[in-house]
């Protein structure tokens, strides 16, 4: 199935699997030199990989001359699936098995552990977008499995429950805020349509991403494995701190484990910490893809990391402030959303400008009031489902209710049935 997206792609997922597999072999042999050096060149390599590959825009440009024949040849095989997703595996598995080498599970037998690598890097629940799954809580579970063991009541619910998130709320939000993309549009449109429409987005990627990670999960333990969990309630959050605690939580542990304890972390003084929040977020926001936009949106976050740690402000505070801060947060990550849905940052400063005018009345007669509506009763649905849409959550009800809960499924897949919006592709899959 991933070869018939390109024959091109599931080649380099093979050569990428082969290298992956035989430099942490190599690593968890604990040979004083070739050790560090299959380490150090399995991270190069794959890191190289994924910038010759997804990064070409980005590094043409730096390029004096024009690039030969066979760099143009090899920048125009277009963007592999998953790449950003099955580096980061290749990435953990190797310095997990620096860390403890007992992760290969024979370590006679390279053939053994090539298999088992490529079965971590090309799983297919995770291999498109995740979770991003750490190479230390995959392998120990490459076991025999037994049909008895499956949770099936928590599969089912996991997938019914994203299919939702994904076909009626993400995929009907979607065609509602497509009207952002297109910066002809914001000049004559009210304020309180454009505002509909941000807030609308900050519902469709959290539907659509969350309905993914949940379909994974969900598959994934039909097949006996446990993937991470990747949100709980990020909109509850009350500080950009918490939100990248509760948002996208196996990259956020990936960012912070293989990239900012190595740079140090908070142990070199406060302007150091600052620096690294600043570094992480921002390769962190170019991870997710090869556009300055995305770089900004991580730069963004990191500032707003730097800046709560500066005050003091990053932990939970209960009471009535805390209401106020769960909406000052969603604003601030509403805010970063844009550079996500707009195509470039100029529109992102047409669109900010738009707001700076006098606020334009609404129009009964126009279109667009009827598609605000719409927006906000979609977004509180998924303000609904945000409450139990954890993986926790789920399996609470899933274990809890044995008559209520299968007749709310059956309500869903029959609301996904008839209410789906139109097909559009998941949006973490172009990352």
């Amino acid at each position: 199935m991933y070869a018939t997206e390109g024959g091109g792609f599931l080649l380099l997922l093979i050569a990428n699997t082969a290298l992956t597999a035989v430099c942490s072999f190599v690593v968890a042999a604990r040979n004083a030199v070739y050790s560090r050096l299959a380490l150090v060149a399995g991270i190069v390599i794959n890191l190289a990989v994924l910038a010759t590959f997804k990064y070409d825009r980005l590094l043409l440009p730096l390029l004096r001359h024009n690039p030969p024949d066979w760099m143009r040849e090899l920048l125009a095989f277009g963007l592999p699936i998953g790449i950003s997703f099955y580096t980061f595996h290749g990435i953990s598995l190797m310095v997990d098995c620096w860390h403890n080498p007992d992760i290969v599970r024979r370590r006679d037998h390279l053939l053994n552990h090539c298999i088992d690598t490529a079965l971590y890097l090309s799983f297919f629940p995770q291999l498109v977008a995740g979770p991003i799954t750490k190479g230390r809580m995959f392998f120990p579970q490459i076991v025999i499995k037994r049909f008895g063991e499956i949770p099936w009541a928590e599969a089912v619910s996991g997938i019914i429950v994203g299919f939702f998130l994904k076909r009626v709320i993400a995929d009907n939000l979607n065609e509602l805020t497509l009207p952002l993309t297109d910066s002809r549009t914001y000049a004559g449109t009210p304020q309180y349509e454009l505002l509909a429409m941000v807030i609308g987005y900050s519902a469709q990627i959290f539907a659509d991403f969350a309905g993914y990670s949940l379909i994974a999960i969900g598959v994934a333990q039909l097949f006996g494995y446990q993937l991470p969990a990747n949100f709980n309630q990020p909109y509850l959050a009350q500080s950009i701190t918490d939100f990248w605690r509760r948002w996208h939580m196996s990259l956020s542990a990936w960012l912070k484990e293989y990239l900012y304890f190595p740079l140090g972390g908070n142990r070199r003084g406060a302007a150091r910490t600052y620096l690294n929040l600043l570094i992480v977020m921002g390769l962190g926001g170019l991870w997710h893809g090869a556009d300055w936009k995305f770089a900004v949106w991580g730069l963004w976050h990191g500032g707003l990391l730097a800046v709560e740690r500066f005050l003091g402000i990053g932990e939970p505070s209960p009471g009535p402030i805390a209401v106020a801060r769960v909406m000052l947060t969603f604003f601030l990550v509403t805010v970063g959303w844009l550079f996500f849905r707009l195509n470039s940052l100029n529109d992102v400063g047409l669109l900010l400008h738009e707001f700076s005018l006098p606020w334009r009345p609404l129009d009964a007669t126009r279109t667009g009031h009827t598609d605000a509506v719409t927006i906000y009763v979609l977004c509180a649905a998924v303000l609904l489902f945000h409450l139990p849409i954890s993986s926790i959550g789920i399996s609470y009800w899933a274990k809890r209710s044995k008559i209520l809960w299968p007749m709310f499924l059956g309500f869903l897949v029959a609301v996904v049935l008839m209410a789906s919006g139109s097909r559009h592709a998941f949006i973490y899959f172009q990352f």
